[in-house]
């Protein structure tokens, strides 16, 4: 069983149980929040500001909606953008290594030089301190060496586990994780490709190396399927590889991602059925299938046209991060862009206020399930009852069909989404491969 350990470490200093536990926070350091984080500081967002606007928490809210987690644990934390430790629940890192074990490994670890650590709040309980992780130099931006787990044990003892976690699996789950399986990928082209791509991100390059490894290898520790039981969401390899990787996917034909266009937003229209204010129904035109302008583009071209007088692709990538804190942030970030966004939807950010008003967490929370159980419970059940041998692959508010499916897929997602808030998304087909 191979795992991935920065180069620079002395794998003759290096047993097992500290390899495992020096792959994960490998892996996940390299997440795409924290590549985010440092796009957001090379465009002037530096630490919690964009341009001067102050967001606050935004790093930690964005990164519960992003489309990138942390696979096996699914930690969600704002040290891991702003400082680039890991957070480890412990409880399942010592399910694999024992609690004796646990102990030993991070203190030898430690006094050897090669990771450092630092308290900070677990995402699973706020009350409650759990250890987060880090490499020193210069293994913090070393690319991968393969490091083969010898122990027979040990191998048995991850492999009871991942089958732990296999049978708590729903059969729609189980049926999800197995499509993984029948992707292939190109991993001698895709590493070809990043030998001569150029990323401004510093550990842009690293995290793909990391994508790559995992889908090229299909280790089941890694290479499988959680879900989420507070919102619903699925985490998968394929949720979590950067977007340029999904092109080296291999199928018998070429795959399409097809997806919800401002998905989260257009979801919050459950909320807007009644109501028939002006700004309402100027929102649900711009949130559905208009056949011109979307949301983010018009917050970008006519609310917020001072702060982004260009307008291009880069800058919707913004305006949807924008529009994530102004939905789901606290109240006191994006101010001056919140207060904008108020004036022309005055109705729209008083039902907002109003469901977030004993927790601002809530509204996030009960979208993404909404968005869950649109896309898995009800959408790709439907799809696998009805065509169990189509590949079917999942990204949240997306799917990856094959290029044949993706009409019938879109017109499906179309219907169920009508069906629950009178409005047609709009939806976009890209072929990835």
């Amino acid at each position: 069983m191979q795992l991935y350990l920065p180069e620079t470490i002395d794998l003759n200093r290096i047993d097992d149980k500290k390899a495992f536990f020096c792959d994960y926070i490998y892996t996940y350091s390299f997440s795409h929040k924290e590549q985010l984080a440092a796009k957001n500081n090379k465009n002037g967002m530096s630490g919690d500001m964009i341009d001067g606007y102050n967001l606050g928490d935004y790093n930690f809210k964005f990164s519960n909606y992003s489309c990138s987690n942390f696979n096996f644990y699914n930690s969600s934390s704002s040290n891991v953008v702003t400082s680039g430790f890991v957070p480890i629940y412990s409880k399942t890192m010592r399910q694999m290594l024992t609690t004796r074990d646990y102990g030993r490994v991070k203190t030898e670890l430690i006094e050897d030089g090669i990771i450092t650590c630092n308290w900070s709040y677990s995402n699973f309980d706020s009350n409650k301190k759990t250890m987060s992780y880090s490499f020193v130099e210069p293994h913090s931006f070393s690319s991968p060496a393969v490091y083969e787990i010898q122990g027979k044990r040990f191998i048995n003892k991850l492999q009871s586990v991942n089958q732990f976690r296999w049978n708590n699996l729903s059969p729609l789950e189980k049926a999800l994780e197995a499509k993984l399986y029948e992707i292939g990928f190109d991993e001698k082209a895709a590493r070809e490709y990043l030998k001569t791509a150029e990323y401004e991100v510093p550990n842009a390059r690293i995290a793909r190396e990391n994508a790559i490894n995992i889908l090229s290898t299909k280790n089941q520790l890694k290479y499988n399927l959680r879900r989420s039981r507070k919102v619903g969401r699925i985490f998968t390899p394929v949720t979590s590889s950067p977007k340029d990787m999904r092109q080296f996917f291999q199928y018998e034909e070429p795959l399409v991602e097809v997806d919800i266009s401002c998905a989260l937003p257009l979801l919050f229209n459950k909320y807007l059925l009644n109501e028939n204010a002006p700004d309402v129904q100027l929102y649900r035109w711009l949130s559905s299938d208009n056949g011109e302008i979307d949301l983010y583009e018009y917050l970008g071209t006519e609310v917020w046209k001072e702060e982004f007088p260009i307008w291009n692709e880069d800058v919707r990538d913004e305006i949807k991060i924008l529009t994530m804190v102004i939905f789901f942030g606290k109240q006191n970030t994006a101010r001056d862009l919140r207060k904008k966004f108020e004036i022309e939807f005055p109705t729209v950010s008083r039902i907002m206020k109003k469901l977030k008003k004993k927790n601002y967490k809530i509204l996030a929370e009960v979208l993404m399930k909404d968005e869950s159980n649109l896309m898995i419970d009800e959408l790709s059940k439907e799809i696998l009852e009805a065509e169990p041998y189509r590949l079917l692959l999942t990204i949240h508010d997306a799917m990856i069909v094959p290029e044949s499916f993706s009409e019938e897929v879109k017109e499906r997602i179309i219907k169920a989404v009508e069906e629950r808030i009178k409005l047609k998304p709009k939806i976009k087909r890209e072929r990835i491969n």
